[in-house]
């Protein structure tokens, strides 16, 4: 099981890298996100010079516990490009619990976001995020401490981005 979710995971960032077509005047990349001990990748398509959308994976595995794999989606509106560059945006996605005995579940996430990105040059940037989250629990989740409910939370995160 565990082979064939890194199997899919690596099949679509693959595709996702190769979605586009060279040339086109908008940018592509690899972020790295860091919130807590959670690590993100996403692969944000420029397909306007101030409009991102960025699907993102992250995969956990512990020994003898389980699996969790996270699958989400964020936009951003950059409010101005330049070195300094502030943006707003929304995010969804969701996060699948597979302990190694027992059934799975499912949490579901949503949230708003604004932040700012650095731009060392036009092929890297660093980036902070700040984010407000609503959490929809499955009714055997305790990831949130609000199993079968909504929950709202607040988070940030940190972000290396390299663009091409």
């Amino acid at each position: 099981m565990k082979k064939i979710l890194v199997s899919i995971m690596m099949l679509i960032m693959a595709i996702t890298l190769f979605a586009q077509r060279p040339n086109s005047g908008y940018g592509k990349g690899c972020r790295v996100n860091l919130q807590s001990e959670q690590l993100d990748i996403t692969i944000p398509f420029a397909f306007q010079p101030n409009l991102e959308i960025a699907p993102s994976l992250s995969f956990v595995y512990a020994e003898e516990v389980g699996t969790d794999l996270g699958v989400g989606l964020s936009i951003r509106q950059y409010l101005k490009t330049s070195k300094v560059s502030p943006f707003l945006g929304i995010r969804g996605g969701m996060l699948i619990y597979t302990p190694e005995d027992g059934d799975s579940y499912t949490d579901f996430i949503s949230g708003v976001l604004g932040g700012v990105e650095y731009f060392f040059d036009e092929h890297l940037s660093i980036g902070a995020e700040y984010q407000v989250n609503f959490s929809f629990s499955d009714k055997f989740s305790y990831r949130f401490g609000n199993p079968n409910k909504m929950s709202i939370n607040v988070a940030s995160a940190v972000s290396v981005s390299i663009y091409w």
